[in-house]
Protein backbone atom coordinates (compact mmCIF):
# COMPACT_ATOMS: atom_id res chain seq x y z
CA UNK A 1 0.00 0.00 0.00
CA UNK A 2 1.39 3.57 -0.85
CA UNK A 3 0.28 6.77 1.25
CA UNK A 4 1.28 9.19 -2.14
CA UNK A 5 -1.48 11.86 -2.86
CA UNK A 6 -1.37 14.66 -5.09
CA UNK A 7 -2.03 17.69 -4.88
CA UNK A 8 -5.36 18.38 -6.58
CA UNK A 9 -7.03 15.63 -4.90
CA UNK A 10 -5.64 16.77 -1.07
CA UNK A 11 -6.76 20.49 -2.12
CA UNK A 12 -10.36 19.50 -2.67
CA UNK A 13 -10.49 17.06 0.37
CA UNK A 14 -8.12 18.23 3.03
CA UNK A 15 -10.10 21.06 4.65
CA UNK A 16 -6.63 22.13 6.32
CA UNK A 17 -5.42 23.65 3.02
CA UNK A 18 -8.48 25.72 2.68
CA UNK A 19 -7.39 27.75 6.27
CA UNK A 20 -5.91 31.32 5.63
CA UNK A 21 -1.39 31.26 7.08
CA UNK A 22 -2.85 32.55 11.05
CA UNK A 23 -5.42 29.68 11.22
CA UNK A 24 -3.59 26.78 9.57
CA UNK A 25 -0.24 27.50 12.21
CA UNK A 26 -2.51 27.46 14.70
CA UNK A 27 -4.60 24.19 14.22
CA UNK A 28 -1.03 22.47 13.51
CA UNK A 29 0.12 23.88 16.83
CA UNK A 30 -2.45 23.20 19.15
CA UNK A 31 -1.91 19.73 20.12
CA UNK A 32 2.09 19.50 20.31
CA UNK A 33 3.12 18.30 23.59
CA UNK A 34 5.22 20.08 26.31
CA UNK A 35 8.95 19.18 25.37
CA UNK A 36 10.27 15.87 27.86
CA UNK A 37 11.80 17.05 30.48
CA UNK A 38 15.51 15.33 29.61
CA UNK A 39 15.19 17.31 26.10
CA UNK A 40 18.28 18.48 26.76
CA UNK A 41 20.01 15.17 26.93
CA UNK A 42 17.77 13.72 24.66
CA UNK A 43 19.41 16.49 21.96
CA UNK A 44 22.92 15.70 23.14
CA UNK A 45 22.85 11.94 22.67
CA UNK A 46 21.41 12.18 18.83
CA UNK A 47 24.44 14.30 18.27
CA UNK A 48 26.87 12.58 19.34
CA UNK A 49 28.96 11.08 16.21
Amino acid sequence: MTSTSIIGFEKHWNATLTLDRTSFIAQLTASIPPRPADMGRIVAANLKP
